[in-house]
């Protein structure tokens, strides 16, 4: 088998309809860079990840081109890909071009692995990535978290229903890592789902639900950090630029 390959695909197709501004998020500035600066710089640093992927909305491609990849010389962002409607459909456009780049079977179990990070969460560290490549080689499919702080309430009607406990609750965040074409594979299935209008489909909300309604495969933790947050709300690039602000003193 040939040596560990990683690849980074970083999604910045989102409108950002919550952070109620016309600039979609991931362009918008802290620290005097765009937010999606920052996690292309952190895969750029490390010596492990080969290639990025970036995906954006299709009328972003350009100016990704050229004010974002050219601008900051992001040599390892190989491909600027047009994403879909939906998160998932963003995600499977990159593994489709990984796929055909890499010239893999999708039958067989590869040595490649990707790394699937939100645009929108600028603190990524080293360590974080680091940890997601050891992780990810041993157990072929991880995602970054951290443990829960505050109590949990099961709410339905504006009533509390039950109380989970904490000690099993962990805060998903990204990147979350897997073996190429298993990742692939579960990814067209639940898109064929989808357009088979399957009613037993939850709402989709990051890659490990996609492989754990495929076969219900075990997604083993790799520990993040309480600083990679994602930038979401107005609340939360004041929060980014205080974290930024502090790590470049």
């Amino acid at each position: 088998m040939r040596e560990a390959k990683h690849i980074a695909i970083v999604l910045a197709a989102g409108k950002g309809s919550r952070m109620k501004s016309d600039i979609p998020k991931q362009y918008m500035v802290i620290g005097e860079k765009p937010i999606l600066y920052y996690s292309l710089q952190a895969f750029q640093k490390n010596t492990k990840i080969s290639e990025i992927i970036l995906v954006t909305r299709i009328e972003d491609l350009e100016y990704c081109k050229e004010k974002i990849v050219k601008k900051y010389n992001f040599t390892k962002v190989k491909e600027i890909v047009a994403g879909g409607k939906e998160r998932y459909n963003s995600v499977y456009e990159a593994l489709k071009v990984i796929s055909k780049k890499e010239n893999l079977n999708n039958d067989i179990k590869t040595n490649c692995y990707v790394h699937i990070h939100d645009g929108a969460r600028p603190m990524l560290t080293q360590t974080i990535i680091d940890n997601c490549i050891e992780n990810v080689e041993k157990y072929e499919a991880i995602v970054t978290a951290v443990k829960v702080k505050d109590t949990i309430k099961v709410v339905k009607d504006n009533q509390i229903e039950s109380t989970p406990d904490r000690n099993t609750l962990w805060q998903i965040q990204t990147p979350q890592s897997f073996e190429v074409n298993m990742i692939k594979s579960a990814y067209k299935d639940i898109i064929q789902k989808i357009q088979n209008k399957d009613d037993n489909l939850p709402t989709i909300t990051d890659d490990a639900m996609i492989l754990e309604n495929y076969n219900n495969r075990k997604i083993t933790i790799s520990e993040g950090d309480y600083k990679n947050i994602k930038v979401t709300t107005p609340e939360d690039i004041i929060i980014a630029e205080c974290f930024i602000a502090s790590d470049n003193k």
